[in-house]
């Protein structure tokens, strides 16, 4: 019997809030229209802002809070009427959901040449650059900085969503994960590490190396007997197995739908056997749940 596996994901939305003013800016971005998008940039850790200072902040997690809060608020105050109404047109569902950059040297000046976004549309890409460009001056803590510090580089993660309220204005808010709904793979910043893999390989080998394991598993304990004693019809079968990665890097959650009920039921207790990943999928600095939905593709002879 032969197995063929396709990985599969659910995306799922998710969502919280804020609201926005307008002010008037130029919008002449066309020195971006032959710029190539430049690729992922990866997220800061809580720690990497604890060099910096601000009035009241006792810990890096409140340091990281208050730069997130000055990002945010650029949205909210710097960026034009036009500017939102282009970005809610091409993104249908309102999602801003990507990585940003930013690089100041060590007076905390902005270095824009160093501060940039991620997003792969042209023109979407130099409205938030030029937002990003309007970023304040920064304090650093002198007492954990040394003579030898020059700059600093930030990636941070944003997730914002534009809304239209019930005046027909458009406005921007914050967009959170909901701890009760599952991840989909492409908005979490680190994939579920499988027994075995590499935890310091991007999310795109992460996932193939997980694929290319559970592949071998289930065709290392797939009982192929199954289908002699059900009478099957000959041809191509499918068995369609949903699971869930959850907090702490277990398998839970197995659903199976198949042509049969007993290979229902073997292809759940065969997922069954992925062991705990070492460690589980990561949205900013919290843990989350990831769903993963496989087919099981075998075939029936005559």
């Amino acid at each position: 019997m032969k197995y063929l596996l396709t990985p599969l994901l659910f995306f799922v939305s998710l969502s919280y809030s804020f609201s926005q003013e307008q002010e008037s800016e130029t919008d002449d971005y066309s020195e971006y229209q032959n710029q190539i998008a430049p690729p992922p940039a990866k997220v800061s850790t809580v720690e990497e802002f604890d060099i910096l200072f601000c009035e009241g902040c006792n810990t890096a997690e409140d340091k990281k809070y208050i730069f997130d809060y000055l990002v945010f608020s650029l949205f909210v105050k710097k960026i034009t009427k036009k500017d939102l109404v282009f970005l809610k047109n091409i993104n249908p569902n309102g999602r801003l959901s990507e990585t940003l950059f930013f690089e100041f040297d060590s007076s905390g000046n902005l270095i824009k040449e160093g501060t940039e976004s991620y997003f792969t549309i042209k023109k979407e890409r130099a409205i938030i650059d030029s937002l990003l460009h309007k970023f304040p001056k920064i304090d650093f803590d002198k007492t954990k900085i040394d003579s030898s510090f020059s700059s600093v580089r930030y990636g941070v993660k944003i997730d914002y969503k534009i809304i239209e309220n019930d005046y027909g204005t458009l406005k921007i808010e914050k967009y959170q994960p909901d701890s009760s709904i599952d991840m989909p793979f492409k908005e979490i910043d680190e994939f579920p590490v499988y027994n075995g893999c590499y935890s310091s390989s991007n999310n795109t080998s992460l996932k193939q190396c997980m694929n290319s394991k559970v592949i071998r598993l289930i065709g290392e304990n797939f009982s192929t007997n199954i289908t002699s004693d059900i009478g099957l019809s000959p041809g191509n079968k499918k068995i369609y197995v949903n699971f869930t990665i959850n907090k702490n890097g277990e398998i839970e959650g197995i659903t199976a739908r198949g042509p049969h009920p007993a290979l229902e039921k073997e292809a759940i207790r065969v997922i069954g056997l992925v062991p705990k990943f070492d460690k589980p999928g990561y949205y900013g600095n919290e843990p989350v749940d990831v769903k993963y939905s496989i087919p099981i593709v075998f075939n029936i002879p005559e």
